[in-house]
């Protein structure tokens, strides 16, 4: 239970999947005292488990600035928890923001996006200005949190 529990609770897409496993495995097992003793104990160690990772940073959203990897564009680099329609929210926000998007490198592991977006203002030019910078993290960032909820 233990495993399936936690795994359920970071991977909701496998969740069918993991049901299936864990129904297969317990029909195996010979129904007693003993099983259902264990099945309780497993869902309160991944309950635990799982409460104790609420505030651990895993779900932050990064939004950040790198002016060093490219001579004629300013990289935005976001790492978020993976939702329906990010990719939208970043580039929308972005866009309000005043920033043409040159290219993007799009990544996904597992349910977490690596995204790095090469941009520059509304006049082509590198955003190089800290200030301007942070706006536009905290625009991106905002958006994406957002879209948490």
């Amino acid at each position: 239970m233990t495993a399936h529990d936690v795994l359920a609770e970071y991977f909701p897409t496998a969740t069918a999947s993991l049901d299936a496993s864990l129904s297969n495995t317990l029909a195996s097992v010979e129904s007693s005292t003993s099983r259902d003793k264990g099945v309780r104990i497993g869902r309160s160690a991944a309950a635990d488990m799982i409460a104790s990772r609420v505030d651990d940073g895993r779900n932050d959203t990064s939004v950040t600035f790198d002016l060093q990897d490219s001579d004629y564009y300013s990289l935005i680099e976001v790492s978020a928890q993976d939702q329906i329609g990010l990719l939208f929210t970043i580039t929308n926000t972005l866009y309000r923001q005043g920033c043409l998007i040159h290219l993007a490198k799009i990544s996904t592991v597992l349910h977490h996006v690596y995204d790095v977006f090469y941009v520059t203002d509304s006049t082509g030019r590198k955003i190089e200005d800290w200030r301007r910078m942070e706006e536009i993290c905290e625009a991106v960032r905002e958006r994406v949190d957002a879209g948490k909820r």
